[in-house]
């Protein structure tokens, strides 16, 4: 029967650090503690400054970068990330 379950569960489970239900609490806790401390609603957690944006009609994480390009030599003459709230 064990085996069956886990078999089951393939790659759809929880990382082993969060599989016990206090440490996840307290993980949650964290993120909940970090949103409000940096005044967002949302917060990606692999990429702490990446912003949801609307891309291709969906909200994605993501970065807002512009570049503008000499129209002549076709080099980018300024780049910039812009980190909008």
């Amino acid at each position: 029967m064990e085996q069956a379950e886990e078999n089951e569960r393939g790659d759809y489970c929880l990382p082993k650090e969060l599989q016990d239900s206090k440490k996840h609490r307290e993980k949650i806790k964290e993120v909940l503690d970090e949103l409000d401390r940096v005044e967002r609603k949302y917060l990606q957690p692999n990429d702490r400054d990446a912003r949801l944006m609307k891309c291709d009609g969906r909200l994605n994480f993501a970065f807002d970068a512009q570049v503008v390009v000499d129209d002549k030599s076709g080099l980018i003459v300024l780049g910039m990330l812009l980190m909008m709230r």
